[in-house]
């Protein structure tokens, strides 16, 4: 794991703030205090130097979020935002929901809300340097409530156990970081590696024929890895009885995840853990902003699990 994340939020209480934050659409008009601030301000300065970002955050502007919808329920009363800012790298997406998550976890912990806002509509009073992109929002504040536990996808659609091969392992560990802008000329590393992540892994472990007969072809692979499949309570049982006999660490990871939030809540994620090396990785199913999701995802694995996963 990154030591600079487990920095900025402690391992130790990260899985319970965690099950403590969802998402908040509604905010009381209250200023965020001031000691707060520099907390919230430290951290972001500390997050662009390890990132190469230049994530800013923005306080008592009303004008932005009020009446936007970030994909389903309106935001009110929220004066105060976050703005996920970088230059073009084949990353960009997976560093900024990496970040933008620990400043949401940050966040809870202090006692205030938010949400993440992946389609902008809104103009934000920032500053963007050329050759940057304001790509996301998070909104922040203080919420009249504190929203309720998103709905998850079954065990068969989000968990998979399979023996990662040399090859496999090599490719991934080339993979650009999940916390630091990438070159351009990473670019089709990165491709690879996220190529080599679905190859070759079922999506109920192995025991899913049609997958099984499709492994050659990646196209077939994301297109059955997306399809929607029968609840199968056998299937069910084995993936449960499995994941019962993992090490906690990775127990508390995949909880992470099941609690990360995705956007529109689609959770087009698969968790995969070779039992024998103890090697966790995150696959991407593609989806609206599954690059973000997937940073986030990692970030909240690796908090919650004290280990690396690729």
């Amino acid at each position: 794991m990154h030591k600079s994340s487990s920095d900025l939020i402690s391992s130790k209480d990260a899985l319970k703030i965690m099950r403590q934050r969802h998402s908040v659409r509604q905010y009381f008009n209250r200023p965020i205090e001031q000691q707060k601030r520099e907390i919230l301000n430290k951290t972001i300065e500390d997050i662009n130097k390890i990132s190469g970002l230049n994530l800013q955050i923005i306080y008592d502007e009303p004008k932005c979020l009020n009446n936007h919808k970030p994909g389903y329920g309106t935001m009110k009363g929220c004066n105060n935002y976050i703005c996920m800012i970088g230059k073009k790298a084949p990353n960009r997406s997976e560093v900024m929901g990496y970040w933008g998550e620990i400043l949401v976890l940050k966040a809870q912990e202090l006692g205030l809300n938010t949400c993440w806002i992946g389609l902008i509509t809104g103009k934000a009073k920032v500053k963007v340097k050329k050759g940057e992109k304001l790509k996301h929002l998070i909104a922040i504040g203080y919420g009249q409530n504190q929203g309720k536990q998103h709905k998850n996808k079954t065990i068969t659609e989000t968990l998979a156990f399979h023996s990662f091969s040399q090859d496999q392992i090599d490719i991934m560990s080339f993979m650009p970081s999940s916390t630091c802008l990438a070159h351009k000329k990473e670019k089709s590393i990165y491709k690879k590696g996220s190529k080599t992540i679905l190859n070759n892994i079922s999506t109920n472990n192995n025991l899913d024929s049609d997958l099984k007969a499709n492994k050659k072809n990646l196209k077939k692979v994301v297109a059955v890895l997306k399809q929607k499949k029968p609840i199968n309570e056998n299937t069910i049982k084995v993936l449960e009885s499995e994941l019962n006999s993992c090490p906690v660490w990775f127990k508390n990871g995949y909880e992470a995840c099941m609690l990360s939030p995705t956007s529109i809540n689609q959770q087009q994620f698969l968790v995969v853990f070779d039992k024998e090396k103890e090697i966790a990785c995150i696959a991407d199913k593609g989806g609206i902003l599954s690059k973000v999701d997937l940073g986030i995802l990692k970030c909240q694995f690796e908090l919650a699990s004290g280990h690396k996963v690729f």
